[in-house]
């Protein structure tokens, strides 16, 4: 599967939406209560991940060394097979399981400290409220 960043983090931001509208519409027609909360586990889930996702493509498109934890000998392999290969992405090389890239919380940090990008206070609180959330419900 091929997906860039840009792609994989605006359908799951899509599909995050559309649970979330779902959910509403359980509540306004008093739909079971099972269902209501699957419903929105998704919307948060999803949503996490598309926020996560494009917080990793903002850096990334600074230099792609930005959303990797660790800058260690796991990517460097992968940036040499990439070459070798002539692959687009180190994520379409064989070690890709042994490639991290940065948290949540640390890919925010890296947009709003290294990128420069400047967030409303309420902003960055509601960001670290959906982790929450997200992380109560994984």
């Amino acid at each position: 599967m091929r997906l860039t960043l840009i792609e994989n983090g605006l359908d799951s931001l899509r599909k995050g939406y559309e649970s979330l509208n779902y959910y509403d519409n359980l509540l306004d027609s008093g739909g079971d209560e099972l269902q209501k909360s699957f419903a929105l586990k998704s919307a948060i889930i999803q949503t996490h991940h598309g926020i996560e996702i494009l917080m990793k493509y903002i850096p990334a498109t600074q230099s792609e060394y930005l959303i990797f934890s660790n800058i260690d000998d796991n990517v460097k392999n992968a940036y040499k097979e990439k070459h070798q290969k002539g692959l687009n992405s180190v994520f379409e090389t064989s070690i890709i399981d042994k490639v991290h890239t940065v948290t949540y919380s640390e890919a925010f940090e890296r947009l709003t400290n290294i990128c420069n990008h400047k967030f409303s206070k309420n902003f960055a609180d509601k960001i670290a409220k959906l982790n929450l959330f997200r992380n109560r419900l994984t």
